[in-house]
């Protein structure tokens, strides 16, 4: 298993009272996804912002409402320093973990547990995948296995009126609304 490391940039969407990404990490061992198991909480996040927005918009779709209806909701530019990433991403990764892209896709959370459980096991940091929304790159953080030197920290945090959910839910582009993202992205 090759770990990786990263450095910059990467961001979530998610209701201001989960800002605290410590609490997040915690509360996900009761709340297991794809990456995230009851020994190991993580926290979820994009590579870019445009993908925070569609796994939101996948999220309202699962729970059959609207991002208008989401409301409240912060976009947070994370930065991160890793020394220890699973990078499932990397050419033949998917194979040497025995995973498959319909195992990223799907709603069975049970193969990519096991990964995420023996990655930790091994040292990891973070995973990171395609995007179950088919666009850009999703990360499970593990804030409680950082290695000395590993931060992730929020460097800044726009919140999401419900006037601006509301143009995302017609089409709007997210970095048209929020203009300042677009340098922010790496």
């Amino acid at each position: 298993m090759s770990l990786i490391g990263l450095r910059g940039l990467i961001f979530r969407i998610t209701s201001p009272r989960y800002r605290d990404l410590r609490r997040t990490a915690e509360m996900s061992r009761i709340h297991l996804g794809r990456f995230n198991i009851a020994s190991v909480g993580a926290v979820y996040a994009s590579g870019e912002p445009a993908t925070a927005l569609e796994e939101l918009r996948r999220r309202a779709a699962r729970e059959g409402t609207s991002l208008t209806a989401m409301h409240p909701r912060s976009i947070l530019a994370l930065r991160v320093a890793l020394h220890a990433m699973v990078d499932l991403t990397a050419p033949n990764a998917l194979v040497t973990w025995g995973l498959s892209s319909s195992n990223l896709e799907s709603d069975d959370f049970t193969r990519c547990q096991e990964v995420a459980a023996v990655a930790a096991q091994r040292g990891a940091e973070a995973v990171r995948w395609a995007s179950a929304t088919g666009k850009g790159q999703s990360l499970a953080i593990y804030l409680e296995r950082l290695l000395p030197g590993s931060t992730v920290e929020i460097a800044q945090e726009f919140i999401l009126s419900r006037e601006m959910l509301a143009a995302l839910d017609a089409g709007a582009d997210l970095v048209k609304l929020i203009p300042e993202l677009q340098g922010l992205q790496t």
